[in-house]
Parts: C-alpha cells; structure tokens; sequence
C-alpha cells in the first residue's frame, strides 16, 4: 500500500513538472521566434540578434531565483522562463540564450570561463552557427574575436588564442572591466563550472579519466538547462530503484 502510494505521488510530481516544462518551453519558443525574424537562419547574426536581446532586456542579478526554493534544490537554478521573468546572472542569462537558439536551430551550450587562481567565474555561450564557432556573453554583451576580427571559439581559447572583442546588438562594451575580477585564464575555459561544489569537483575527476579529458569540451545536453526536466528525471529513476528493490525483496 505504501509503495502504491508513492508511486502515485511521485508519477503525479513527474506529471506536473513535465506539463510546467511544456508551458515554459512555449514561451521560450515564441521569445526566439520574435527575435529571428527568419525561420531556419542559423547564421552568427541571428545568434547574435538573439544574444543581444538578452543582453538588453533581462534584469542583471548577483543570483538566480532557484526553480524551488528548497536549499537541497537550489544547485537546480532557475527555468529559462523564470529567468526571463525575474532575471537572473551570467548563467541565468546563458540558460535562456542556449534554450532559445536551440529553440531557433542554432546549436548552443554552455562555456565556463576560470579565473587565474582556477576558481569557475563566468559564464558564456558557444553557438554553432552557419559561419562556424562563436563565443558569446550575453551578460556582458560581447562576441569573442580574434586579431582579424574573426569570431572564436572554445578550442581557440583553449589553445592559448588571447581574444579580443566586439559588440553585441545594442551594446557599446568592448572589453571586461578592467579589475582583478576579470583576471581570466582563457587557456583553462572550460563547459562547465567544476569548481562549485565538492560533488562537482569530484564528479570532474571521474570523467576527467573517463572522457580522457574531453569532458572540458563536451557541452551539457540542452534538457539540463531545464530544471524541470532534469527533477523528473532524478524522481523517475529513485522511483525505479525503489520498485527494484521491493520487487527483489
């Protein structure tokens, strides 16, 4: 009886957070069909057309409002939507452009920059556009370049490539502030932030070894910068163990 009624539960749980992530995914979808104007563009313009709507309309934050305000649930971060609603930070702000340019059918995931002491301190988008690889940060409004003015990519970066800078649509930066803050190690880019937690830093070390060290260039799959899918996935595969476990018993 009792195991009846947590699979009830939690089917219901999984249920509700799938129909939430269709109703996020829509307004995602209609935020990038109003920015690329043209179906099917997967040019660097659209993606930058993109990027820098970002850049002008969503309200800067020191922290994203987390999915469910529950501390054990708050590494999740924010839905794309919610970021749009309420703003958000640098990987705020790179969750809502990945999920609106794969939206658009532009490939798109996650690059972490780290700063000289090996801290993770920022976050960027890289897009694989008709043109080729591009970095992006929507946060600051820049497109990463080289010294001809060609956009960038993580494997330059990571091969030592000094960038330089150009600006997003409707932004005048060309550069980061210049502080210690902003003392990146390019060189050391990586697609994700391994540095947050324990957990993560061990996890790095495991397919660190397993990937042979290509784990610092694969980005994540798009359906973990949905929060909800990645819950009802956490919830479905506890609920298989338990069935598993009672069926084994």
């Amino acid at each position: 009886m009792v195991l009846l009624i947590l699979n009830v539960v939690v089917a219901s749980a999984v249920l509700g957070l799938l129909v939430h992530f269709i109703l996020e995914a829509r307004v995602v979808s209609q935020y990038a069909r109003a920015t690329i104007s043209n179906p099917g563009d997967t040019s660097l313009n659209a993606a930058t057309q993109l990027c820098g709507r970002v850049y002008r309309e969503i309200v800067g934050r020191e922290d994203d409002r987390s999915f469910i305000r529950v501390s054990l649930l708050n590494s999740l971060g924010a839905t794309p939507a919610g970021v749009l609603r309420d703003g958000g930070c640098c990987s705020g702000k790179a969750r809502v452009a990945i999920v609106a340019l794969s939206a658009a059918g532009i490939p798109a995931g996650q690059v972490t920059l780290y700063h000289s002491s090996g801290k993770a301190q920022h976050c960027l988008v890289e897009v694989a556009c008709r043109e080729g690889r591009a970095l992006i940060d929507p946060t600051y409004g820049l497109v990463f370049i080289d010294g001809g003015g060609r956009c960038v990519g993580l494997t330059d970066l990571r091969s030592g490539m000094q960038p330089t800078f150009r600006s997003l649509p409707g932004s005048s930066t060309t550069a980061y502030p210049d502080n210690e803050y902003y003392d990146f190690d390019f060189a050391n880019t990586q697609t994700a932030n391994w540095t947050r937690s324990w957990r993560r830093r061990s996890a790095h070390r495991g397919l660190s070894f397993l990937t042979r060290g290509r784990i610092d260039e694969i980005w994540q799959p798009v359906f973990l910068e949905w929060p909800q899918l990645v819950l009802a996935s956490g919830l479905v595969a506890i609920l298989i163990v338990v069935n598993a476990a009672s069926v084994a018993l």
